[in-house]
């Protein structure tokens, strides 16, 4: 138990006092459900609000998704803040003229920074905040697999996560029906991805890494809710 209040600590600002000193090095299917339990919190607080404001979907799915934001920035470690501008320089065109550069900069910084609220509005307005626990799983997979050749532990983890979500969203609400098939094909894809991310220059910059991977997860159950 010592090492999952280790993981815990290591993929939020959640500190539990553990007996050993921290001695223990969790493993990273843990870090992959540890990240997942955090996002079960903020995913919580969503479907609290999406619940309690039947009546305007659409006022609902905006203040669900402040929430969801603001919980989400004061869980996660501040570190990941990072990967928002790593990303934004990464796709930021090469100019000769200073001004043109920085005006390429601060758009697409703006855009980075509103994509993942956005999908998670879009989400939120179709009542699938459950999502966001899965992309949460699949998310740190990828990143932790992009930088890591050693034994699948993560993704046995992140599938198991993300094909329970599917099946609860599933059963659940109608209108999600086909997010069980989704998870299926989102593993593969988030699979796949982790190798495209292994193979290009940013590998080592895990906040961009997990960014790209979460926003990726998040947009594949974009996508489910059309089925």
């Amino acid at each position: 138990m010592g090492s999952f209040f280790k993981a815990l600590s290591t993929v939020s600002r959640i500190n539990i006092p553990i007996a050993n000193n921290g001695k223990s090095t969790p493993s990273d299917w843990q870090l992959v459900l540890a990240r997942a339990l955090v996002a079960v919190i903020y995913a919580a607080a969503a479907g609290l609000v999406l619940w309690l404001m039947p009546e305007n979907r659409l006022v609902a799915a905006l203040l669900a998704t402040a929430a969801t934001v603001a919980l989400r920035n004061y869980l996660c470690l501040p570190s990941e803040r990072s990967g928002l501008v790593e990303v934004s320089l990464l796709l930021t065109p090469r100019t000769t003229h200073p001004a043109e550069q920085n005006a390429y900069q601060h758009a697409i910084f703006n855009l980075v920074l509103v994509a993942r609220p956005v999908c998670i509005f879009i989400l939120l307005l179709n009542c699938n905040f459950l999502w966001l626990v899965s992309a949460a799983a699949l998310g740190y997979a990828v990143a932790i697999a992009s930088v890591k050749d050693d034994a699948p532990g993560e993704w046995v983890a992140a599938i198991a996560v993300a094909l329970a979500v599917g099946a609860i969203s599933s059963k659940a609400c109608g209108m999600l029906s086909g997010m069980f098939f989704i998870s299926i094909i989102g593993c593969i894809i988030c699979w796949l991805l982790s190798f495209a991310i292994a193979k290009v220059h940013f590998t080592d910059r895990f906040n961009s890494t997990l960014y790209i991977a979460e926003l990726s997860a998040l947009l594949l159950g974009m996508v489910g809710q059309a089925f």
